[in-house]
């Protein structure tokens, strides 16, 4: 069974002992909807769509997903807009003395895409219009960005999708590319 070093589990559960991430989520303008990605099925995207080794989680809630990469040995970036989130994680960062992770609170519209390998972006958790809003920054990325349920549009193609598990039940999980310059000319003559 795949989880999360005990030591960062045991924190995770006292930090959010009294109040739900769900209930923090709920109380921000703009929070959309609030889920965590299963640690088993961090770990089959990983092994199955091969996680580069920077890697931003946009969208990172509690950051169960940031503390477990980071656990793996991947530098670990998380992003979100909901305050208590960073506060909680930063303070398990100190509390626990790990390294190679960064939280930030910030919108994802003012993120900078660049440097990552993957960005991983559980996109149910995202309203139609700010994903629309940021793809043009994360083409400009050039990393592989990894989707839950829903692939991303232009100027992206999947160049793999696999099966993953939710408490909510299964859905298809899309490692998108950006689509090359030779390809959309292959494309465009095939036409």
């Amino acid at each position: 069974m795949v989880k999360l070093p005990f030591k960062i589990e045991c924190a995770l559960r006292l930090n959010y002992l009294f109040e739900s991430p769900y209930t923090i989520s709920r109380k921000f303008e703009g929070a959309h909807v609030y889920g965590e990605t299963p640690i088993a099925t961090v770990a089959h995207i990983r092994d199955k769509l091969h996680f580069g080794k920077t890697v931003l989680d946009l969208g990172c809630g509690t950051g169960r997903v940031v503390f477990y990469l980071n656990s793996l040995g991947h530098t670990v970036v998380g992003i979100d807009h909901v305050p208590q989130f960073v506060y909680k994680g930063e303070r398990i960062i100190s509390m626990l003395k790990l390294s190679g992770i960064t939280l930030q609170r910030r919108d994802a519209r003012q993120v900078e895409f660049t440097g990552y390998d993957t960005i991983y972006m559980a996109g149910t958790c995202f309203p139609e219009k700010l994903i629309e809003e940021i793809t043009p920054k994360l083409a400009q990325s050039g990393a592989q960005v990894i989707t839950v349920s829903e692939p991303l549009g232009a100027p992206f193609e999947v160049v793999s999708e696999i099966t993953g598990k939710f408490p909510w039940g299964e859905t298809t999980i899309y490692c998108n590319s950006v689509i090359s310059d030779k390809s959309s000319r292959a494309s465009a003559a095939t036409v």
